[in-house]
């Protein structure tokens, strides 16, 4: 009797001791393992200094990169940073990379705060014909500081007195200059270079006209704007001057004009036929 009891009150010391042990492993190991993974699981969904994150390129300041502006050193540097993003809330097709952008054109315009995609930018379309030429001219407005490189202006000759003319529709501007003022000059005297490809008629009439007034800009807002009607005369305006003319110098004629476009349109048919 007395060794049954004994073995009896052996097992419940043994059963005890094991209900001890579970307890004490799920109360200090594995319950804790479980908070532990479960405050992480929280953590990485809802607290951003834990979430993964990569970088990206994001517009930064309080301006506005207009649509058509060629991402140069100095607007990436002035408009650009990149950024850590947690991954819950970063782009797909985001920029992690600065030079992968510089010399790209904007394909829309990239407000303050905005994480840039590759789709938002590409590499630039031809605007220029055959017979273009780089050259510059001084402007005294550009739509209050708005036009950036790669913007699509209109050339405007303001005569001063309440008149002005459109030399040059829907042009691309190639670069921007600004020129800075000296110690005398006032704010409003600030002027601007803008490179632009012109053909000669282009040059001509932009040349004429700046013997009659000052050049301002004219911002398109999208490519897909209608072009603006051209209003300048060139031969009124050598009229007003009183010179020769001069209206042919330096143009194709008119069947070197044709030759070219014809092996053009030849070109274009064999890359079509596969030739």
């Amino acid at each position: 009797m007395k060794r049954a009891r004994k073995n009896q009150l052996l097992a419940v010391a043994i059963i005890c001791f094991l209900f001890t042990l579970v307890i004490y492993y799920y109360n200090y190991i594995k319950i804790p393992r479980i908070q532990g993974q479960v405050e992480t699981v929280i953590r990485n969904e809802i607290d951003l200094n834990f979430m993964e994150k990569r970088h990206v390129a994001v517009v930064k300041g309080e301006e506005v990169i207009p649509k058509y502006t060629v991402l140069t050193d100095e607007i990436i540097e002035k408009s650009i940073e990149i950024k850590e993003i947690p991954i819950t809330f970063a782009i797909g097709d985001g920029v992690g990379d600065i030079d992968l952008i510089k010399g790209k054109i904007t394909q829309e315009a990239l407000r303050p705060g905005q994480q840039i995609a590759y789709d938002s930018i590409s590499t630039e379309k031809k605007w220029f014909g055959d017979y273009d030429r780089l050259t510059e001219f001084t402007f005294k407005d550009i739509v209050a500081g708005e036009v950036r490189e790669g913007n699509i202006i209109d050339v405007l000759v303001n005569y001063d007195n309440g008149d002005y003319d459109v030399i040059i529709p829907k042009i691309k501007v190639r670069r921007l200059i600004e020129n800075k003022a000296s110690d005398n000059d006032e704010a409003d005297t600030l002027s601007h270079t803008l490179v632009m490809s012109l053909d000669e008629e282009q040059q001509r009439d932009a040349e004429l006209a700046s013997k009659l007034g000052y050049f301002e800009a004219r911002l398109y807002l999208d490519e897909s704007q209608k072009a603006s009607l051209k209003t300048f005369s060139y031969d009124d305006a050598r009229k007003k001057l009183d010179l020769e003319d001069v209206s042919e110098k330096g143009l194709p004629s008119n069947d070197l004009i044709n030759e070219q476009k014809e092996k053009v349109e030849k070109k274009e048919e064999d890359i079509v036929l596969g030739n």
